[in-house]
This record gives structure tokens, C-alpha cells and sequence, in this order.
């Protein structure tokens, strides 16, 4: 009983060495009221940062580097990008605004984003989630060095997630590029992979000799 009990302690110990950790949690909006009749900016949802564009111009192409940085790390978006503050009445602060770009809206993409202040060549996970223009999701096709397209909505689903690995300099680059009349882009959730640390390793060998100890 005291080496299962043991057993089951080592391993739930292990298991917490080797738990993701959130870098950022980024809910895309607008600074200001868009035109078309569109409300003032909806807000940012609970336990995210704000990443933050001018609203749609006259012009349809706004060019926009919103940036944000938490601890050591900044991610960035270069390009023609505008933002929407969300429809009259929407209430969805995460997907009801966002940033968009390309498609119909004549201007250059794809659009770059990057995540800088990492440590070299470490693993990350990023979560992407479209917005909504009342009812439909737009499309977008995220696209990294190293890893399969990941395109999202049009039809299909409306978030998914990249595995992107950081170069020399502790940097991440991608783009995303609309593939309907517009890409619009709500919100980014960013996760570090862990990598068996010292203490998760001696745990491993420590969880072996139990184990071995029980035959």
C-alpha cells in the first residue's frame, strides 16, 4: 500500500514538472469606433491582454504594428492590418472584435507575426480563434517554417493550434493570409512546451527503482 501510495505521489509530482506554461493570452480588438455603424470597442475578456488597432479607415487598408510584451517576451504583427470593434449589441468580448486583413479588402498580405525573448529553439504552442462578423467566420491560413499549414474557418473550424519552435536568437515567425473576403483574427493564446527538467529526469529514475523494487 505505501508503494503504490508512493508510486502515485512521484508520478502526479512528475506530472507538474512537466505542465505547460502560459507566455500570453492576447484578445485582438479595436482602439476606436469603426465605420459602417459599428459600436464602441466591446472590451477585453477576463484574464487576457489586450493587442490593440486602429479602426477600418476610409481607405480600407490601414497599416498597423500593435505590439504587446509580457515578462521577456513580445509578439508583434506587421502589415496592412485594420481592427473592428465589434457589431451594435455584440456581447462576445473575445470573437465579436478583432483584427483583420487581405482578402476584399484589397490590401497586401500576408501579415507577419512573431514572438521574440524566448529561448533558443524551445517548443510553443499557438492557439489561434478567428473573429465573427454576425454570423460567419472568415477565413485565415496560418503558415510557419517547419510545420503543415493550419487554416481555419470558412466553413470549418474556428480555432486551432501550431506547434512552432523558436530559432537561434529565441525568435518565432509566421504569417497569416485571408482566404475569403477578409481574415479576421480575435484572439492568440501562446503556451511553452516543457522539456524534461532535472527534477522531472531524477524523478523518472526515482519511479524506475520503485517500480523495479515491486518485482
Amino acid at each position: 500500500m505505501k508503494k503504490t501510495m508512493t508510486t502515485t505521489a512521484l508520478a502526479a509530482s512528475l506530472s507538474g514538472c512537466l505542465s505547460a506554461a502560459t507566455v500570453m493570452q492576447l484578445d485582438f480588438g479595436s482602439t476606436d469606433q469603426s465605420d459602417f455603424g459599428a459600436g464602441a470597442p466591446i472590451g477585453t475578456e477576463s484574464g487576457y491582454t489586450a493587442l490593440e488597432a486602429v479602426g477600418l479607415g476610409a481607405d480600407n487598408a490601414v497599416t498597423n504594428n500593435p505590439t504587446v510584451t509580457e515578462g521577456a517576451a513580445t509578439f508583434d504583427i506587421t502589415g496592412n492590418v485594420s481592427a473592428w470593434s465589434g457589431n451594435d449589441g455584440e456581447t462576445d468580448l473575445l470573437t465579436g472584435d478583432y483584427l483583420f486583413f487581405g482578402g476584399g479588402l484589397g490590401t497586401s498580405q500576408p501579415i507577419t507575426f512573431s514572438l521574440s525573448g524566448l529561448a533558443a529553439n524551445t517548443e510553443h504552442t499557438f492557439t489561434f480563434t478567428l473573429g465573427k462578423n454576425e454570423t460567419a467566420v472568415r477565413g485565415v491560413t496560418y503558415s510557419a517554417t517547419g510545420v503543415s499549414d493550419l487554416v481555419l474557418g470558412n466553413g470549418g473550424a474556428q480555432s486551432g493550434t501550431l506547434t512552432l519552435t523558436s530559432d537561434g536568437s529565441g525568435v518565432i515567425t509566421g504569417t497569416a493570409t485571408a482566404t475569403g473576403l477578409e481574415g479576421n483574427w480575435a484572439a492568440l493564446t501562446i503556451e511553452s512546451v516543457p522539456e524534461p527538467s532535472s527534477t522531472a529526469l531524477l524523478g523518472l529514475g526515482g519511479l524506475a527503482l520503485i517500480l523495479l523494487r515491486r518485482k
